[in-house]
């Protein structure tokens, strides 16, 4: 987690390697772990989503128009 906050910080893969005393490649492995966890959260939820077009149409969905602009 710590890896993937100071890339998202705008570290440079060797940056982050030198401060956190790791090796780049360790750097890399946790990159990729982090967004094959991410991948596999999206495709799940997508998937229950298509599985189901019933599932899609949360109360929130159902809200009235006029109650959406309160929402953002």
């Amino acid at each position: 987690a710590q890896v993937m906050s100071e890339l998202q910080a705008g570290k440079k893969v060797g940056e982050v390697a030198a401060d956190m005393k790791i090796s780049k490649s360790s750097v890399y492995r946790c990159r990729k772990k982090a967004k094959q966890e991410s991948g596999a959260m999206g495709s799940m939820s997508k998937g229950g989503a298509m599985a189901s077009p019933g599932a899609m149409a949360s109360p929130a969905a159902m809200a009235s128009p006029a109650a959406a602009p309160a929402m953002h």
